[in-house]
């Protein structure tokens, strides 16, 4: 007698398997869902375009990163949006989200936590539009960021699920807004400048945490392209007066002796750039930038600091600066940007003095360098703010102050 192969008997079939597959490949997907959403970037690849009308108005090749058109509104998305998925990965989905902010952080916490699936609460000083969307809004008696700072970490201690994320001090944000920078390098590369090197990147500095993220990106594509750092690109660290703790922090330093520098505060928020405002910049930001700006052992360059200068601009010439870049690109950022732009619209009085040759091999008469402008955007200004700044302050120039490394210009 024959007997049938396994293969040839009929199979018992058992509907609870059935079940029980489907169940395991539905958790499955779903982790797999959450482990992209947790360690893919909640940014995105933002445009970086040449200007020929800015070109044209510094005799340089002008170059706009449009961190503007990120989710939220601005750069903030990329430190921010690291930072809440490192709660994710550490706490779970039960995380609470509490954040301090003057506006964009606040927006990027709260588009962070909706992509992620977690609560948030933004704290906010008086003052600030209620204008975070999918987070709870605490408008407070405090007058300013690092007022709201104190409450944001208070509400954390007390709440077993909190979570605190502040707007520029931690590590993983600096490392979030590092990644502009391989953009910035690929995007030059496919533009046909060499190496993709940028001779010169200027941003808008607050608190320091998207320029210690520049710093740590340029840093890191050194050492993975030693010909990136030939020399290092230069960086230009804007602000406003009222508004300049980085600015008046890195200045004190430069005028010194000393090896480390010490954070100035300042005693009140006056700059209408509120998104500028915390009254004492990052310690780490201030001593990356120090760290950054020296010239390396072997070079023989005689300024103290050729790799970095500080910008302090008035806020007429920052507002300036936003109603002439929508009227050149159609694009509306909010004053806080305008002090990265306001050496492009000021080219004689700001960008030429920036760009004295130092011994870097900047400056030179007749050189067209390559320059980033890190377009930050930020969600305070609309339509009717820009036509105010055309009517108040026109092509503001003259009679208002500009400081240039610790110098009137």
């Amino acid at each position: 007698m024959r007997l049938l192969s396994n293969s040839l008997l009929p199979r018992y079939h058992n509907p609870d398997e059935d079940v029980k597959s489907a169940l395991v490949e539905a958790s499955l997907d779903k982790c797999l869902a959450i482990a992209d959403l947790i360690t893919k970037p909640l940014h995105i690849v933002t445009p970086l375009i040449h200007s020929p009308a800015l070109s044209a108005r510094t005799g340089h090749n002008i170059y706009l990163k449009l961190d503007a058109f990120q989710p939220a509104g601005s750069f903030k998305l990329r430190g921010i949006g690291r930072t809440c998925q490192a709660a994710y990965r550490i706490h779970g989905p039960e995380t609470h989200i509490i954040a301090a902010s003057g506006g964009n952080a606040g927006l990027a916490a709260a588009e962070s936590a909706k992509r992620l699936g977690l609560r948030c609460t933004v704290v906010v000083p008086k003052r600030t539009e209620r204008s975070v969307l999918g987070a709870h809004v605490e408008n407070t008696t405090a007058e300013v960021l690092d007022d709201a700072d104190q409450l944001a970490r208070a509400i954390a201690v007390v709440d077993p699920k909190g979570v605190y994320v502040h707007p520029f001090e931690s590590l993983e944000t600096a490392l979030g807004h590092a990644s502009i920078v391989p953009e910035i390098r690929d995007q030059l590369l496919a533009a046909g400048v060499p190496g993709g090197r940028p001779d010169v990147v200027t941003c808008s500095v607050g608190g320091g945490g998207l320029l210690r993220g520049i710093i740590h990106g340029i840093n890191t594509t050194i050492v993975e392209d030693p010909a990136f750092g030939s020399p290092k690109p230069r960086l230009v660290a804007c602000q406003d007066f009222g508004a300049h703790s980085f600015g008046a922090s890195f200045n004190q330093w430069l005028a010194s002796s000393d090896d480390e520098g010490n954070v100035v505060s300042l005693e009140a928020i006056t700059s209408q750039a509120t998104s500028l405002g915390a009254k004492s910049c990052s310690a780490a930001a201030l001593t990356a930038a120090i760290q950054y700006a020296q010239p390396d052992p072997v070079d023989t360059a005689g300024q103290r600091a050729p790799y970095l200068s500080t910008v302090i601009v008035d806020d007429a010439i920052s507002a300036s600066a936003c109603w002439q870049f929508d009227r050149d690109h159609e694009l509306m950022v909010e004053m806080a940007c305008g002090a990265a732009l306001s050496p492009i619209y000021l080219p004689k009085r700001i960008l030429d003095t920036v760009l004295q040759d130092t011994g870097t091999g900047e400056g030179r008469e007749g050189e067209k360098l390559n320059i980033v402008v890190v377009v930050c955007g930020g969600s305070k200004v609309d339509r009717e703010m820009l036509g105010m700044y055309e009517r108040e302050y026109e092509a503001a120039d003259e009679g208002w102050r500009v400081m240039v490394d610790g110098k009137d210009v």
